[in-house]
């Protein structure tokens, strides 16, 4: 059994390669660590932009105590390049025995058009 440690660099280099994602590697203070392409274009942020940024600015509810335990999905508005609202189901994995800096994994699927269908049926 190997006791190697991923490393923050493993996590990162991990988190580019899957550029069809919107995910974060995010620290335990809650600061961003790295974030995929599709979470830069979809903000129109570049990585070097919201490297230190706190998640809870850019995910309306998010802070470091949403980094405590793994959870259910939660639903949260994020604003876009273009200036709208976009409604996201976030999934948060605590990477505990990784680097120490690492508070976790941030997942996001954007559930907009479901949400917004649902709204319409509804009326």
């Amino acid at each position: 059994m190997s006791t190697a440690r991923l490393t923050s660099s493993d996590l990162d280099q991990a988190t580019s390669r899957r550029c069809d994602d919107l995910s974060f590697v995010v620290a335990v203070d809650g600061s961003i660590i790295d974030a995929s392409a599709a979470v830069c274009a979809l903000t129109g942020r570049s990585v070097a932009d919201l490297a230190g940024v706190d998640i809870g600015t850019l995910i309306e509810g998010m802070s470091s105590t949403s980094l405590d335990v793994d959870r259910d999905p939660m639903i949260a508005a994020i604003r876009v390049v273009d200036g709208t609202t976009h409604w996201m189901e976030v999934s948060v994995r605590v990477l505990n025995g990784y680097d120490p800096t690492v508070g976790g994994l941030v997942a996001l699927r954007d559930v907009t058009a479901r949400l917004e269908t649902l709204a319409d049926l509804e009326a």
